[in-house]
């Protein structure tokens, strides 16, 4: 849910896509980058796109490890609408990270700013520890 308060600039944009990099759905990411790339080197080489995607989808699959992702990968490789099946693909990938852009970008707003400007400006690591732990409390009590 989005809060009309929060600041999505690049700085937050950018460490969103570092902290989904460094989970397993970094695979989302890298997986539509490859998608991405086959599609202009499929103009490239003069070569139907739709046909490329399903290659590389099907090439994609035999190292796979998450479920959705998989299920999204089958799909596009066996789609006779690949536009449709693709979209599917970015539409998830912008979802997660949009989901982690707001997480962010909340984090900042109970923090006071942004994490490593306040470790820059000297506000103690310890305060900004417990500061966390209550924001995480707080966000997953509302999940649950």
């Amino acid at each position: 849910m989005a809060h009309k308060n929060l600041e999505v600039n690049d700085l937050v944009r950018e460490k969103a896509k570092i902290m989904i990099m460094a989970s397993p759905f970094g695979e989302f990411i890298s997986t539509t980058t490859t998608l991405e790339i086959a599609k202009q080197f499929a103009v490239i080489d003069g070569v139907r796109q739709n046909r490329k995607l399903r290659a590389v989808a099907e090439e994609l699959l035999k190292s796979c490890t998450l479920d959705e992702l998989r299920r999204l990968l089958i799909d596009l490789s066996s789609s006779s609408n690949t536009e449709k099946a693709y979209n599917a693909i970015l539409s998830y990938r912008d979802a997660f990270i949009q989901s982690a852009e707001n997480r962010v970008a909340s984090m900042n707003l109970f923090l006071g700013g942004d994490l490593d400007d306040l470790v820059a400006k000297g506000v103690p690591v310890e305060e900004l520890k417990q500061k966390i732990k209550e924001f995480r409390q707080q966000t997953y009590s509302k999940v649950a």
